[in-house]
């Protein structure tokens, strides 16, 4: 990694490190960048004046008015740098992270450069480290896993030797806990091959029951009304995948930290009462997914008319088209080649949030980034139409 590279992530890191402190009015380091700014030239412009004033002999009060002028002229000029230096930051960043989102792969040079370096950190940040480190693993797994799915039919006809499995996870235990390690583009494809090979824990579909010679025509008309893809609900170790479900309503059971992704739902309500790691959805029509408080992020791609009530760190939607957002996010909503956006705030019976819900209607529209004129993609929902969920209803 070259000067830079290095410097470039200093820089980013120590902004995204100073944005992530909690507001504290009592301490100014914590204001956004153009209070403090403000704050910080108007204290240094009054701290000028009492001095200029004692060194000259003067009263306290002498030449007050053009001073304080001059302390305001100041501190305007101070605000407005901070704006532009916040606008900046925020512009560029959203970019790289839309860029890295989109071509992980340019990045993987940079990451291994960045493992490599040596550097002198606490325990702490080394265990922040392999934690983050664990986590884009298991993101990028899952993301080529839902990209290409193996074929349900075709995963008990093929095996993976225990022993092998065994292998692998010991040498992700060993990369994991090594902060210098090099992460192996290799290994990660046998990872994600012994993945798709694993048997699943428990799958069930929706059957056609077999015809008695004493069936009624309206038993017929009964069977003709199933659809033809059989409702499939696959659960792993680290995944649970719900697909072709067709006019029904499930209450989809697991344990904390567990990611989901839904597939081809129709005209179905799914409630996620447990608090999901990461949710996918990929075209799911005239459907409504009530979800508890997700930990990571929620993945929304070519899906319209869907209702989606989430609470996650930041929701992400590509080319889909009349949504309702019932949301509750601590980072941003970021959609890209979407129309009918519909936003309102996050609201489940029985839930409290833990953060201040504040950022739901700021929505980052990649196809809209002029600011003069309103975004036709998405609007606030009317308050009146607002409604409040339940995760108990079955």
């Amino acid at each position: 990694m070259n000067a830079s590279e290095l410097a470039e992530q200093k820089r980013r890191e120590d902004f995204l490190r100073a944005y992530k402190i909690p507001f504290n009015l009592a301490d100014p380091f914590s204001w956004p960048y153009p209070h403090r700014v403000a704050f910080f030239a108007a204290v240094g412009s009054t701290v000028s004046f009492y001095f200029h004033n004692l060194y000259f002999k003067r009263p306290l009060y002498f030449g007050s008015i053009p001073a304080s002028a001059a302390i305001a002229t100041v501190t305007a000029l101070a605000y407005g740098a901070g704006l532009l230096r916040e606008h900046h930051c925020r512009t560029r960043d959203a970019v790289l992270e839309h860029y890295i989102s989109l071509h992980p792969e340019d990045f993987d040079r940079f990451c291994t450069s960045l493992f490599n370096s040596p550097m002198d950190i606490t325990e702490s940040s080394d265990a922040v480290l392999i934690e983050e480190r664990r986590r884009k693993m298991l993101e990028r797994l899952q993301a080529r896993h839902l990209q290409n799915p193996p074929p349900i039919n075709t995963l008990r006809n093929e095996a993976v030797e225990p022993k092998e499995v065994e292998e692998l996870q010991n040498q992700a235990k060993l990369l994991l806990s090594d902060p210098h390690a090099t992460v192996d583009l290799a290994f990660l494809e046998k990872i994600e091959s012994a993945l798709s090979l694993l048997p699943s824990v428990f799958s069930f579909k929706s059957r056609q029951q077999q015809k008695k010679p004493a069936d009624t025509l309206s038993e017929g008309k009964k069977v003709a009304a199933v659809v033809e893809g059989a409702t499939v609900i696959t659960r792993s170790k680290d995944a649970k995948t719900v697909s072709n479900l067709t006019g029904d309503k499930l209450r989809l059971d697991g344990m904390d930290g567990e990611d989901i992704a839904m597939m081809h739902l129709t005209n179905s309500t799914v409630i996620v009462p447990f608090k999901a790691s990461t949710v996918h959805l990929k075209e799911v029509t005239n459907s409504t997914v009530i979800l508890a408080p997700v930990h990571s992020s929620v993945m929304i791609r070519d899906c319209s008319g869907l209702t989606v009530v989430a609470a996650a760190q930041q929701i992400r939607i590509h080319n889909s088209c009349n949504i309702h957002l019932y949301i509750a996010v601590r980072g941003a909503v970021i959609i890209e080649d979407c129309d009918g956006i519909e936003v309102a705030p996050y609201r489940v019976s029985g839930i409290k949030l833990e953060w201040d819900n504040s950022s739901w209607k700021e929505v980052k529209d990649f196809n809209w980034l002029t600011v003069e004129k309103p975004n036709p993609h998405w609007k606030v929902m009317d308050e009146q139409s607002w409604q409040t969920f339940d995760l108990n209803c079955t």
